[in-house]
């Protein structure tokens, strides 16, 4: 259990909550405004919930078996890196393309082609430019 009086941190840019044993975020944690980095991979979580407007910039939900993402992902007008390896994320929310400052280091295991392509269609290409792919690179990851 992640202690209220966390919510008190004014300051907090970083937590790391990697392979504790927590099962679930509260709500404040989201609305943090001061957070820039969050580490939540190989937790218990298996909900991200709904998401609010913040500051974070990285994100780590890595190992948790998450089947999808909520389509408040679009809150995280800051973010920069997700790493979302080792989930079974079979699609993603149209609004992830609203995360305009997200950098591809994003880390997806991809199943299958389908999410790999649902992820292009989603990321890269912006409807608002006549569809035409976003100038940003992108890596496929390596299977381990």
């Amino acid at each position: 259990m992640i202690p209220a009086e966390l919510a008190k941190l004014r300051k907090l840019e970083r937590l790391d909550l990697s392979n504790t044993g927590i099962t679930d975020i509260p709500a404040f944690v989201w609305t943090m405004q001061s957070l820039k980095i969050l580490n939540i991979s190989g937790t218990k979580v298996s909900s991200l919930g709904l998401l609010a407007e913040n500051n974070i910039a990285s994100l780590d939900i890595s190992g948790l078996g998450l089947t999808e993402l909520p389509a408040s992902v679009n809150a995280f007008k800051n973010l920069q890196v997700l790493n979302a390896s080792g989930n079974k994320l079979t699609t993603l929310p149209d609004e992830i393309s609203k995360c305009e400052k997200l950098k591809v280091e994003i880390n997806f295991f991809f199943y299958d082609f389908k999410i790999f392509k649902n992820f292009y269609l989603k990321f890269f290409m912006n409807p608002i430019l006549g569809a035409q792919p976003r100038r940003k690179s992108f890596n496929a990851p390596s299977i381990r």
